[in-house]
Parts: structure tokens; C-alpha cells; sequence
């Protein structure tokens, strides 16, 4: 496992491990919001993740199997590909999240769950705060706001 910058040629492989995820894990979701979730995740959005965030992937045998975004102490767009789920490379990729953030300065990280990602970062010491109902391509998702002191 290598974790990495992404690069601008990752687009397409990145835009795929976010489809692969939200079409089967989240089943929480219908899928008009299914839909919209992979809409606003296209590849042309995702190109345009560098100019706010610093954006990174995990790397396995030469394949992009995850993303994950960091702005300031706030992780985001975080994905794994549901082959590599349960196998401890998401907690390795937060954790590497988190060390960057505190090398940064920041002593809490924050990010918002979707709610069947919500017992693996409750595992990794996030803390629900908030429910919020924010709304992507006119179309409300259930989302809880997190956060955890490093």
C-alpha cells in the first residue's frame, strides 16, 4: 500500500473507485440520490479538487483503490473500493490524514459521514456532533457531522 498526492491523470481511475463505492456499499441512499452523488463526483469536478484541497490516493499493485481529501483539518471525498474494504486500509489512510493535519497545526480533524460509514469512523474515535441535511444537485442527503481530537 502506497499512499500518494493524486495526480490530474488519476481523474478517471479516481471517479471510478467513488462509483464502485456509492453503487455497492451505500445502500442507504435511494437512487436518485445515488444518482446525484455520482454527479457531483464526476471526473470533471474531480479535476478541479486540487485548486481547495490537497488530494491523495492509496495505491495497491499499481491501481488507485482509494481518495481521500484534506482541506485544513477537514477530511473529505473519502473512498475505498469496497475489494478492499475491511482490510485496514482506510484506517491507515485517516491516520495518515490525521498526522498531516496535525502536522499543520490543528489538534481536532472534522468530516461528514454518510450514514453507512458511520460505525468505521466511530471506530477511529470521530465523535457525531451534527445531523445535517445538505442538498447536491437539488437532491437532500442525511449526512453527521464529525470530529475527533489528534
Amino acid at each position: 500500500m502506497k499512499i500518494r498526492k493524486a495526480k490530474l491523470e488519476d481523474s478517471r481511475a479516481i471517479s471510478q473507485v467513488i462509483r464502485e463505492s456509492i453503487n455497492k456499499i451505500d445502500y442507504t441512499y435511494t437512487k436518485k440520490q445515488r444518482d446525484a452523488w455520482k454527479y457531483i463526483n464526476r471526473i470533471s469536478q474531480i479535476k478541479t479538487w486540487g485548486e481547495r484541497h490537497e488530494v491523495f490516493v492509496v495505491i495497491e499493485d499499481e491501481k488507485i483503490i482509494a481518495v481521500g481529501c484534506l482541506r485544513n483539518s477537514k477530511i473529505s471525498r473519502f473512498f475505498v473500493s469496497p475489494n478492499f474494504q475491511g482490510k485496514g486500509i482506510g484506517r491507515k489512510f485517516i491516520e495518515f490524514l490525521e498526522k498531516i493535519a496535525g502536522k499543520k497545526g490543528f489538534s481536532i480533524v472534522n468530516l461528514e459521514s454518510v450514514p453507512s460509514a458511520l460505525g468505521f469512523y466511530k471506530k477511529m474515535g470521530y465523535k457525531a456532533k451534527e445531523t445535517i441535511f445538505p442538498k447536491y444537485e437539488g437532491v437532500e442527503f442525511k449526512e453527521i457531522k464529525m470530529e475527533k481530537r489528534i
